[in-house]
């Protein structure tokens, strides 16, 4: 399994606090069958601090898991907090590398308002970064549920080219109702292209993958279930 979402960075977002924190999460990710993790700080903590901090941060992860032998390949990314009035500023941030995409490639992660924003709005944002080269990946999807993340308008926004991340947890763990409803029928339509935790801390919203798999092998064509848990994702791995 790979996954594409998390916060596992220590101390430069809403996630780990810690190192310890950090490798903690990674551990509990291994014993869960993932062999492979993207760290996708927010793109606020580029912003907020020292964008060269957050890549030392992410670095500095990747050589204490190697050292401490946890059997976990981690690339670097970013899930970019995506609004139509700020695009020219994040699409300038990508080109000159103040903010990372996903190891490099040219996909991106984007997040939206999950109280607020309307079709139009995504469409906007998302075809910005469609003109510019850049392939977006709209992070949970499930959890714009309130705003425009229907399966017809998901529909609308993979035709233009987007791709659709949902969380592991939302799909049978989730306790609000309408998140995890979305996320089972974004499923069921085989929207989704990729997986990922949204893991934030060990004591809230831990990396927690395992019923989220189950759900998925049990719910979907085989082949379809692989190709969103490991194989769709391994795009981002090819510089």
């Amino acid at each position: 399994m790979l996954d594409i979402h998390t916060h596992i960075t220590p101390n430069v977002d809403d996630g780990s606090s810690d190192m310890e924190m950090s490798l903690e999460m990674l551990r509990s990710e291994a014993e869960q069958g993932v062999a492979k993790v993207f760290l996708t700080p927010h793109s606020f903590a580029f912003e907020t601090k020292r964008a060269e901090d957050v890549f030392a941060k992410m670095r500095r992860v990747q050589e204490r898991a190697a050292a401490e032998g946890i059997p976990l390949q981690i690339y670097q990314g970013c899930e970019i907090y995506t609004y139509r009035d700020k695009m020219g500023r994040i699409l300038q941030d990508l080109q000159g590398g103040r903010i990372p995409s996903m190891n490099g490639t040219r996909y991106v992660m984007a997040e939206f308002d999950i109280h607020e924003g309307n079709l139009e709005d995504a469409r906007y944002c998302l075809n910005s970064y469609l003109e510019e080269g850049w392939i977006p990946i709209i992070a949970h999807a499930e959890r714009y549920c309130w705003t425009f993340a229907t399966v017809e308008n998901i529909r609308i926004l993979k035709d233009m080219g987007c791709l659709v991340q949902v969380n592991y947890y939302d799909l049978d763990e989730e306790p609000n109702f309408d998140i995890r409803t979305c996320a089972q029928n974004l499923l069921k339509a085989e929207l989704v292209d990729m997986m990922g935790s949204d893991a934030h801390r060990s004591n809230h919203r831990p990396p927690k993958l395992v019923r989220g798999v189950r759900y998925i092998r049990e719910n979907c064509r085989a082949e379809y279930a692989e190709d969103i848990l490991w194989r769709n994702a391994e795009k981002l791995l090819r510089v």
